[in-house]
């Protein structure tokens, strides 16, 4: 089945959970006062830690202070001291094992310090906060969550093995992914755009070039991802075919602070059964391994140093539904899939789908399906999509 997305209507309803978290807050006592401010970017935080930012927030503060500030780094728990007539600022992020002090001749300047730090000169420090991050938040773009960049590598080579068994031609696709979901109090949403290009070799050999696209809103900050796939499929017996990919990509988002390069190896396996009543039973299984890369972008550096195999396992029942669409005979399908995460330990280890679709032409030329999403951490979803084959 091809994915191209036409439900944006429903985006106002994709919400499932009955609260949500901030993003970044900072609670900062002075005193034995506390105040408290959010912020919808990782640099909005930060600068918090600025003089005019924390008078702002609690106007007992001066630039002499004894202060304490509780930080949330997107789920991350943080906490930046000051000292009473010192200009030093201590960062201490438990979770990860990072005690850091910033030695500035003002306050400013020691914050100054601390920025710089998070965009990369902390090293192997934000390493292991990008990895608490993963592993302990549902909304980290590049891990540990349905809509992360890792774990659409995998989605992306398990649906287009899949989608071959429902009819194999060449040419260009175009296709698009609603997908939302809910944990912990977080909401996120992801638009997916994936095009592709196959060539049919020969009768039992397909080669094909897969190129997705995704935008990603996590309570009003943005992500973005993309990556390149090469794959082959080769039809082994009539009944059995596999298929082997390679990709490359990348993912980033400056008001979360994230960025990573991205490869993943795969190999997906599709077995189909004729059953009686013009049933057919579909058994797809996948296994991709995905890592992540170091990348600098000016100022910015960033290392996750994270890897994980994902295996996806699902059944699809499908039958012909005597109907058709511009003369062209319409399948419809019911199917559950399985997800589970091994290496990296991150915060959503396994869900599951459950979903219904249709597809027309003998080659699948058109789709159109929606699914309902539920798993660990108490997470709750669905996905729409749909694409067409020229």
């Amino acid at each position: 089945m091809k994915h191209i997305f036409a439900a944006a209507l429903i985006l106002a309803a994709s919400s499932t959970a009955s609260f949500t978290r901030d993003l970044f807050s900072v609670e900062l006592t002075v005193d034995g006062a506390t105040d408290q401010r959010s912020y919808s970017s990782l640099q909005q935080a930060a600068d918090a830690l600025t003089t005019d930012s924390l008078q702002s927030i609690n106007i007992n503060y001066t630039d002499v202070s004894a202060a304490t500030a509780n930080i949330n780094l997107r789920g991350v728990p943080a906490v930046a001291t000051y000292t009473a007539n010192s200009p030093f600022l201590r960062i201490q992020v438990p979770g990860a094992g990072v005690d850091k002090t910033f030695t500035g001749t003002t306050r400013d300047d020691s914050q100054d310090q601390f920025v710089r730090w998070l965009q990369g000169a902390g090293g192997s420090d934000v390493t292991r906060i990008l990895q608490l991050a993963v592993a302990t938040t549902p909304i980290d773009p590049v891990a540990g969550n349905p809509n992360s960049a890792m774990t659409q590598m995998s989605v992306s080579d398990f649906n287009r093995s899949l989608q071959s068994s429902f009819g194999e031609r060449g040419g260009v696709g175009i296709g698009a992914r609603f997908g939302s979901f809910s944990s912990a109090g977080y909401n996120s949403q992801n638009f997916t755009l994936p095009l592709d290009y196959s060539w049919r070799v020969t009768e039992r050999d397909t080669l094909e070039v897969d190129v997705p696209f995704a935008y990603t809103d996590t309570q009003g900050a943005t992500s973005y991802s993309g990556n390149l796939g090469f794959l082959y499929r080769r039809q082994i017996f009539d009944v059995w075919s596999l298929q082997a990919s390679g990709r490359f990509g990348g993912a980033g988002s400056v008001d979360l602070g994230s960025a990573t390069g991205l490869y993943g190896l795969g190999i997906n396996s599709i077995l189909r059964f004729d059953l009686p009543m013009d049933l057919r039973l579909t058994i797809a299984n996948g296994i991709n391994y995905v890592a992540t890369l170091p990348v600098s972008l000016g100022r910015y550096t960033a290392n996750y140093d994270i890897a994980n195999t994902i295996f996806r396992n699902g059944v699809v029942l499908s039958r012909d539904l005597g109907m058709s669409i511009a003369g062209m005979p319409v399948m419809g399908s019911v199917f559950a899939i399985d997800t589970r995460f091994t290496g990296s330990e991150v915060f959503i280890s396994n869900y599951q789908e459950f979903g219904a679709f249709v597809s027309a032409g003998r080659d699948s030329t058109f789709g159109l399906g929606f699914t309902v999403m539920t798993g660990d951490q108490g997470l709750s979803g669905f996905t729409i999509n749909t694409g067409v084959k020229f």
